[in-house]
């Protein structure tokens, strides 16, 4: 998601699908970062390590 745009349209197609998602994660582990977030909902829709990489723009470690 390479920009603030696209991550808040992101969001807002994921809460629709997972509307209690955050909430319950927020609430069993409340001191997660956002990027920890960003890294569960992109787990929650079943992509690959790969796939998750390339959407936070980082390199794959090995």
């Amino acid at each position: 998601m390479p920009g603030l745009e696209d991550w808040e349209d992101f969001m807002v197609h994921f809460k629709k699908i997972h509307p209690d998602f955050y909430k319950n994660i927020s609430g069993k582990f409340p001191d997660l970062s956002k990027n920890e977030l960003k890294h569960l909902a992109f787990i929650k829709l079943g992509m690959t390590s790969s796939d998750i990489a390339k959407a936070m723009l980082v390199k794959k470690k090995a």
